[in-house]
């Protein structure tokens, strides 16, 4: 069933600009969604803003209420979508068109890709056929506001999946994951012209996301999964090769629920993002000391298959960070909802920050701060604050996965009574809340940067690996050299040349196909002027 297309009547809105003096220029406008819905997710990182690569269209969806009262917060619930054609400075709301026009709730984002490429995709659950349910929704043509309803999920039995998740994948289809409520189970459907039978994971109802390696074509989607409840369970992530066609039976764990690092001890948190550098998976997380009330110690995790797990953000590092909530907020510690993206060859995670202002009714106020590593992940720029507003509540972040090169592109929730007027009973006064968006441009330009030291040679892990029978091999140059990267067996015969000329500076990914190969250890060698590493990888058929 179609939509009705409503009137693209450009909506003009108030502008903001701010300087920062450490050289990043910070701007914001209102995207013109508003509501007085408070709570943005149930603890996973929604995704609220894509970029079209191509032609640099915006897509932004915000969940808002309509009904102000206590029982109308609830059942005015809907999903609003606006678009933007110039960059962010403007925004068409469509006279406030609501995807589906029924009780709607966390919702997502993500672009088309393929044939009908950045035509957007929403998914949410809404009531549907007596049952609530996940539902996906497209626009056609981009930019339009005339959404079409396509047919919703194969009926699991009364306990349906909602709380869903989407990537659009590289051959035009659709990978969508929710989970159950009751028996604690996620599906993970490809949907093309049908669904798919769906890959179930038990066990697991707490935090996922879902991620498509969209600028390498490779076919890869990956779906990184958490349960913070049970023990035995902790991080993990699956990783489909064929656009979601095949999943592997296993996955690939990640940490357990309570882990050491030295003398440090920290518990997951199921607010997590994913994203991909090349075929690699990047993700982050909130990692806290294992108490939900007090003193949380709450900072931001990361963890990609060559580094391992990284403290990008200790809790300590954040300039005026309350070291406990005041008041006890559902779903949220004193540091969380951690959304990771991509800017050229640098990862970024922004992430909320509940600070130690609070409100007359008790409530931290909260700001939405970023980090940057330029070296995969391995290290992290000190924390910035976006917002630094003292007395507006911002939170609930979420940041375009893909952005021009020095730039990141994100939307918040601005609110001006922080706390949760969506649960009466808590006790946070009921405002109108806005979404804002923000473009932090030439943010690695830091004063305190200055002299930071040129790119240093680098041969990264293979991944994955083991492999069968391709895998992915990164490399920093230095500057502009000679690159000589061949592949060896354990009898240091040479198998295969991967590259053999000048390189300019910066990151290099190689594929390596390893069809004609049998089973055991290879090893692969950078030569770069005086610069010579050696790493091993294992091929298993």
């Amino acid at each position: 069933m179609r939509a009705t297309c409503f009137l693209c009547s450009v909506v003009f809105t108030m502008l903001f600009f701010s300087i920062e003096t450490n050289a990043q220029t910070i701007f914001r406008t209102y995207t013109t969604l508003s509501g007085f819905y408070d709570y943005q997710s149930n603890g996973a990182v929604n995704q609220y803003i894509r970029v079209c690569p191509t032609s640099g269209n915006m897509h932004a969806i915000y969940m808002i209420a309509f009904d102000s009262s206590a029982g109308g917060l609830n059942n005015s619930r809907r999903t609003a979508y606006a678009f933007s054609s110039n960059g962010g400075l403007t925004w068409n709301n469509f006279s406030n068109v609501t995807v589906p026009a029924r009780r709607s709730g966390f919702p997502t984002l993500d672009l088309m890709r393929g044939r009908y490429a950045c035509l957007p995709v929403i998914a949410n659950h809404s009531v549907n056929t007596s049952l609530l349910q996940s539902s996906l929704f497209v626009d056609s043509p981009e930019g339009c506001g005339c959404f079409s309803e396509l047919n919703a999920p194969p009926l699991i039995g009364g306990d349906e999946p909602i709380w869903p998740e989407i990537a659009c994948t590289s051959d035009g289809a659709i990978v969508m994951v929710a989970s159950t409520q009751a028996s604690c189970r996620t599906y993970i459907w490809r949907i093309d012209s049908v669904y798919r039978p769906p890959k179930i994971v038990e066990g697991v109802c707490g935090g996922r996301n879902v991620a498509e390696a969209s600028l390498t074509d490779s076919g890869r989607v990956g779906v990184a999964l958490g349960n913070p409840q049970q023990i035995n369970v902790g991080m993990y992530f699956y990783e489909s090769t064929d656009n979601g066609i095949t999943w592997p039976n296993l996955p690939t764990y990640i940490l357990p629920s309570i882990f050491t690092v030295g003398t440090d001890s920290f518990q997951t948190y199921p607010s997590l993002d994913f994203a991909y550098k090349h075929n690699n998976p990047v993700i982050s997380f909130t990692v806290f000391n294992g108490r939900l009330t007090g003193t949380d110690r709450a900072g931001i995790g990361f963890w990609s298959p060559p580094t391992g797990f990284v403290l990008a953000v200790p809790h300590n590092a954040i300039s005026g960070v309350a070291d406990s909530m005041n008041k006890t907020q559902r779903n949220h510690l004193t540091v969380g909802y951690p959304a990771i993206a991509m800017s050229g060859s640098n990862i970024v995670i922004v992430f909320q920050v509940f600070m130690q202002d609070t409100s007359a009714r008790g409530f931290n106020y909260s700001e939405v701060l970023y980090t940057y590593s330029s070296n995969n992940g391995t290290s992290w720029s000190s924390p910035r604050n976006i917002t630094n507003t003292r007395f507006l509540d911002e939170r609930y972040p979420s940041i375009s996965k893909w952005n021009a090169n020095g730039q990141i592109n994100l939307v918040y929730q601005e609110d001006t009574a922080p706390g949760l007027a969506a649960f009466p009973g808590d006790g946070s006064d009921t405002v109108r809340t806005k979404q804002v968006f923000c473009r932090v441009s030439d943010f690695t330009l830091d004063v305190n940067e200055k002299n930071t030291p040129p790119l240093q040679f680098a041969l990264e892990q293979n991944y994955p690996n083991p492999f069968n029978p391709s895998t992915t091999l990164s490399f920093v140059i230095g500057h502009s050299s000679f690159v000589i990267l061949k592949v060896y067996d354990v009898l240091g015969r040479e198998v295969a040349t991967l590259v053999n000329e000048v390189k300019a500076p910066g990151e290099h990914v190689v594929q390596f196909e390893a069809n004609n190969l049998s089973s055991g250890v290879y090893y692969y060698r950078l030569s770069a002027g005086s610069f010579i590493q050696t790493k091993k990888m294992i091929l298993i058929r």
